[in-house]
């Protein structure tokens, strides 16, 4: 099941870089151009890519280009959702949620784990 990002961080990145990149044309600086197609690639990651995967038996971590960084062997069963937060039954890490991710599909595991 993955987790996406909030779209709030897609939408904010695409209109500073969008600013950022047309005001570098308006003034015909070239750094301000390349800031501007650097934050509207970073939020056309947060659109399309998943923050994590929740897999049966681990948790996949991903950056902006889609690749796993980091994998946690926690399970669907060994999860609990509480304040807006996948976490472990046991109390570890990793803390999963809050306001980086979308809270669709949050609920949407927690409706998964009863």
């Amino acid at each position: 099941m993955r987790v996406r990002y909030n779209p709030a961080f897609a939408v904010l990145m695409l209109v500073a870089g969008a600013f950022i990149g047309g005001t570098g044309l308006l003034l015909g600086k070239l750094l301000l151009m390349g800031l501007g197609a650097m934050h509207v690639l970073v939020g056309l990651g947060y659109a399309t890519q998943p923050w994590f995967v929740v897999h049966h038996g681990s948790i996949e971590l991903k950056n902006l280009f889609g690749m796993t960084v980091k994998t946690h062997p926690i399970g669907l069963k060994d999860l609990t959702y509480r304040d807006g937060k996948l976490m472990p039954k046991d109390g570890g890490k990793p803390c999963l949620g809050g306001f980086l991710a979308r809270k669709d599909d949050l609920e949407a595991i927690a409706a998964r784990l009863g």
